[in-house]
């Protein structure tokens, strides 16, 4: 009996090795899909319960970005607190491209504060900036540009966030682009100069 035993303990650690990693697979599909929700009370739980935070779906999406595509704030914020990666790209983008995509000012704020790249893009160059400017959140705009966010970045489609803008007929968001284009300028004619 006893090399019976033996010979099947290999499978028998298998198996339990595949049933914890579909459970763990499960919970964060359950964590992603409360984020999708606005479910705070079953993120709380599932943190608890240790679910991997940044952990991903099949189209590679977190709950951070799950929630804030979804606008939910207090889903957000909570998991930015419990330490969220801001610049995690997933879904082919990252926390900051969304929240300047839907125009969400205060969780723009929250991500740079918690150490958000504002120059992070995706696989095709979308930025932070070209995202808002593309869809003229100008206080957004406003917000990347204090922080450095390159105004001469160019996605594979060749469009600048001063195109983007132009294109949308966001007259402000241009004037503001153009302004800090011809500050940078000044600043740089002024460093050669000495």
């Amino acid at each position: 009996m006893r090399p019976f035993l033996h010979s099947i303990y290999p499978l028998f650690i298998f198996v339990l090795l595949t049933a914890s990693h579909l459970f763990a697979g499960d919970l964060e599909n359950q964590f992603i899909q409360a984020a999708t929700a606005g479910d705070t009370a079953q993120i709380e739980k599932l943190l608890k319960q240790k679910v991997q935070i940044d952990a991903t779906d099949l189209q590679n999406k977190t709950a951070l970005i799950a929630a804030l595509q979804n606008k939910h704030d207090d889903v957000a914020n909570l998991l930015i607190s419990k330490g969220a990666s801001v610049n995690i790209s997933g879904a082919s983008v990252t926390p900051l491209i969304v929240s300047a995509w839907t125009g969400n000012l205060g969780l723009t704020q929250v991500l740079l504060k918690n150490g958000a790249n504002v120059n992070d893009s995706n696989a095709h160059g979308l930025t932070p900036l070209l995202a808002a400017a593309g869809k003229g959140h100008t206080a957004i705009v406003k917000m990347l540009l204090d922080h450095g966010a390159d105004v001469n970045a160019i996605n594979t489609y060749g469009l600048t966030p001063l195109k983007a803008a132009r294109n949308g007929g966001f007259i402000p968001i241009v004037k503001l682009i153009e302004k800090t284009t011809a500050t940078k300028k000044i600043g740089h004619n002024n460093d050669k100069k000495q």
